[in-house]
C-alpha cells in the first residue's frame, strides 16, 4: 500500500485500486482438484483519483476515509480529526496546535459537528488539544465549509460529518494501543453470525499516571518551605455501536458516545514547623463532556429509495468548581463556588434517499427539544461567624427546532451540473416562532474536459451559541441559546471558483473566492467573566467575511498531499463593545 504523507493542508481522495497481474486458468482441468496450484502474485497498484475534483457537484468539501484517516501526521502519537480539517484553506484552529475550528470568519461555536448524524457540543479534550473522536472507530469524516446540502443546519460555518465504522459480522478481532498520551482498547465482532454485531472501544489518557511521580517529587522537594503543587488531568471516551439485520431491506443500529474530562489544579500552603497552625488551600476542578445514545433503523424499498430514521438523546454539562481554605490557628473558612452549564437535546430526524441515473433526491424531517441551563451558580461559605448557602441564576430555556428539507442533485446536459435545495427550520424560543428559510445553489458549468467553473450559495440559521471570553475552547465557555428579544444568528456565503484536473488524474487544482455576511454575531462585555447570569452581558451585531484561496493536490504516487493559501478578512461590528456606542470593528488578516 502506498506511504500517504500530508505536505500542507488537505488530504483529498485517495487512489482505487486495479489490479495489473493475475492468474490463468490452467489449461487440462481434467484432473484439477488433484494437482497443487501455484497461483503467481498479484499486486494491487492505486492509479486514479476517487474523486474528481472538477466534476463534482459540491464546492469547498472533504472527506477522509479510514486509510486516510489513519495517515494524518500526529503531533501527539493519534490522529486527530478536527486539526486535519484546520489545515484547509479559508480555515484556522485559533490557537496554534489546539482542535479549534474558525472557518471562513465564523467562530468555533458556529461548526456543526455530527457523530452518525447526531450533533455534539464540546468535541475536545484539554481545551482543544486532543480530539473526542477515536480515529479507530472512524470510518470515514467529511468536511463542509462552502456548499451545504440541505440536510444540514442550524450552525453557520461548516459542517464535520462523521461515520463510525460497521461492526464485523463473522470474526472477532480488535487493537489495542499505547501511545505517548493515552492508551485505546478496541473489540469488534458477531453476537449472532450474520445478524447481530458490536463494535466497542474505549480510550483513556495517561496524563495523572505518567505525572504522579514527578509531582511527588517536586513536592517533597518544596515541603521544607510549606509549600505543595496539586494537578491532575484524565480524558475518557467509549464509543459502543450494536447492528442488528431484521432481513435483506431493514437494519437496526444503536449508538452510545460517552466522554469526559477532569482538570484539577491548585496549590497549598502549611506551617511546615510545630509552633502555629496555618493553612491555606486553592483547588480550581472543571469537569465537561458528551453523553449521546441514539437508536436508527435503516429501510430499503428498492434499488432507489432508502430511507433512514434516528431518535437520540444528548447531553453536554460542564462544571467549574472553585474551592478555598483558610486557616490561622483555631480561625477556619471554608468557600466554595460552583458554576453548571448544561444542554439537553431529543432529537428525531427522518431522511430519504431516492437515486437515478441523472438525478439523486435528498428529502426528509427534523424536530429536535432543547433544554438549555445557561448557568447555574451555587456559593457556601463556612466559618465560626457565619455560614450561609446561595444558588444564583438556576433557570432553564426550553427551545423547540423543526422543519423539512428537499436537495436534488441533478445534470440535465453533460457540461451543467446542479445542486439545489431548500430547508424550512422553525426554532421556538420565549414564547416565539422564527421561521427560517434557507435555500441552498450549487451550479457546474463544464468548460472543457477537466475543467469546470462553479458558483454557490448558501443560507445558515443557527439558535444556539457558546460566548467566549478566550481565543481558547474551554469548559468554562458557557453553551446558551439567543437572548430573548434577539433573533437568531444567520450567515449569507456566496462563492466561485475554478476547478481542474490532469487527465490522469494525478493532481488537482482549485482557486476559489467568498463573501460572507453574518446577522446576530455575539461578542462579550466586560462584566461577562464575573456575572452570575452570563446571558446578561452579550451583545449582538454584525459581521462580514471574505478572502480567496488556492489548492493544488497530488492524488497518486507514493507521496501524495496538498498545498494550499488562503488570503482572508473577517470584520465585527457590535455596538457597546469598549465603550463605542455605534460598535467596533475587528479585522484579521
Amino acid at each position: 500500500m502506498n506511504n500517504r504523507v500530508l505536505i500542507a493542508v488537505a488530504i483529498v481522495a485517495a487512489s482505487s485500486t486495479t489490479i495489473v497481474q493475475a492468474s490463468n486458468a490452467p489449461a487440462d482441468t481434467t484432473d484439477f482438484l488433484d494437482k497443487e496450484v501455484v497461483l503467481p502474485e498479484v499486486e494491487a497498484i492505486g492509479n486514479a483519483n476517487r474523486r474528481s475534483n472538477s466534476a463534482s457537484l459540491d464546492a469547498g468539501m472533504v472527506k477522509l476515509d479510514t486509510e486516510q484517516l489513519f495517515n494524518l501526521p500526529t503531533m501527539t502519537g493519534e490522529p486527530d480529526i478536527i486539526k486535519a480539517f484546520a489545515l484547509q484553506p479559508g480555515v484556522s484552529e485559533g490557537v496554534e496546535g489546539f482542535s479549534g475550528l474558525y472557518v471562513r470568519g465564523g467562530t468555533n461555536d458556529q461548526n456543526l459537528i455530527l457523530l452518525n448524524g447526531v450533533p455534539l457540543y464540546q468535541i475536545s479534550h484539554l481545551g482543544g488539544l486532543f480530539s473526542s473522536f477515536n480515529v479507530e472507530v472512524v470510518d470515514n469524516a467529511t468536511f463542509y465549509k462552502s456548499s451545504f446540502p440541505a440536510m444540514y443546519g442550524g450552525r453557520l460555518s461548516s459542517v464535520v460529518d462523521i461515520t463510525t465504522r460497521k461492526p464485523d459480522f463473522n470474526e472477532y478481532h480488535g487493537a489495542a494501543t499505547l501511545g505517548l498520551t493515552a492508551g485505546m482498547l478496541h473489540i469488534t465482532g458477531p453476537i449472532i453470525k450474520g445478524r447481530t454485531a458490536f463494535d466497542v472501544s474505549v480510550r483513556r489518557s495517561w496524563f495523572d499516571v505518567l505525572t504522579a511521580p514527578a509531582l511527588a517529587i517536586i513536592n517533597k522537594t518544596k515541603a521544607d518551605d510549606g509549600k505543595k503543587t496539586i494537578a491532575r488531568y484524565a480524558f475518557t471516551d467509549i464509543n459502543a455501536r450494536l447492528d442488528h439485520r431484521i432481513d435483506s431491506r431493514n437494519t437496526l443500529r444503536a449508538d452510545f458516545y460517552w466522554g469526559n474530562d477532569l482538570l484539577k489544579y491548585g496549590s497549598k500552603e502549611f506551617n511546615p514547623g510545630d509552633e502555629e497552625n496555618y493553612f491555606e488551600q486553592d483547588i480550581d476542578k472543571l469537569r465537561w463532556g458528551n453523553t449521546l445514545v441514539a437508536a436508527s433503523w435503516d429501510h430499503t424499498y428498492n434499488d432507489r429509495l432508502t430511507s433512514t430514521v434516528t431518535t437520540s438523546f444528548t447531553r453536554y454539562k460542564s462544571t467549574y468548581d472553585k474551592e478555598s481554605t483558610d486557616q490561622s490557628g483555631d480561625e477556619r473558612e471554608d468557600s466554595r463556588r460552583t458554576d453548571h452549564n448544561r444542554i439537553d437535546d431529543i432529537s428525531l430526524l427522518a431522511r430519504w434517499q431516492y437515486v437515478r441515473s441523472n438525478y439523486t433526491l435528498h428529502f426528509g424531517a427534523f424536530y429536535t427539544h432543547h433544554n438549555f441551563m445557561p448557568t447555574a451558580v451555587e456559593h457556601t461559605v463556612d466559618k465560626p461567624s457565619a455560614s450561609f448557602g446561595n444558588t444564583y441564576t438556576s433557570y432553564h430555556i426550553h427551545a423547540n427546532e423543526a422543519g423539512v428539507y428537499a436537495n436534488i442533485a441533478y445534470e440535465p446536459v453533460r457540461w451543467l451540473g446542479i445542486d439545489a435545495g431548500m430547508r424550512i427550520a422553525n426554532y421556538g424560543i420565549y414564547s416565539k416562532w422564527h421561521t427560517s428559510a434557507e435555500p441552498r445553489l450549487l451550479a457546474r458549468f463544464a468548460l472543457q474536459p477537466g475543467l469546470s467553473l462553479k458558483v454557490n450559495y448558501v443560507r445558515m440559521s443557527q439558535l444556539v451559541q457558546q460566548v467566549s471570553d478566550s481565543y481558547m475552547n474551554l469548559p468554562t465557555d458557557n453553551w446558551m441559546p439567543v437572548g430573548q428579544g434577539e433573533d437568531l444568528l444567520t450567515s449569507d456565503q456566496v462563492g466561485g471558483g475554478l476547478y481542474y484536473d490532469t487527465r490522469d488524474g494525478a493532481y488537482s487544482l482549485s482557486v476559489e473566492g467568498y463573501y460572507k455576511w453574518l446577522d446576530g454575531v455575539a461578542e462579550v462585555n466586560e462584566d461577562y467573566s464575573y456575572s452570575y447570569d452570563k446571558m446578561q452581558n452579550i451583545l449582538y451585531g454584525r459581521g462580514s467575511a471574505y478572502g480567496g484561496e488556492i489548492a493544488i493536490t497530488r492524488n497518486t504516487g507514493r507521496l501524495t498531499g496538498s498545498i494550499s493559501y488562503g488570503l482572508m478578512w473577517a470584520h465585527r461590528k457590535i455596538p457597546g463593545i469598549n465603550g463605542i456606542t455605534d460598535g467596533i470593528v475587528s479585522t484579521w488578516l
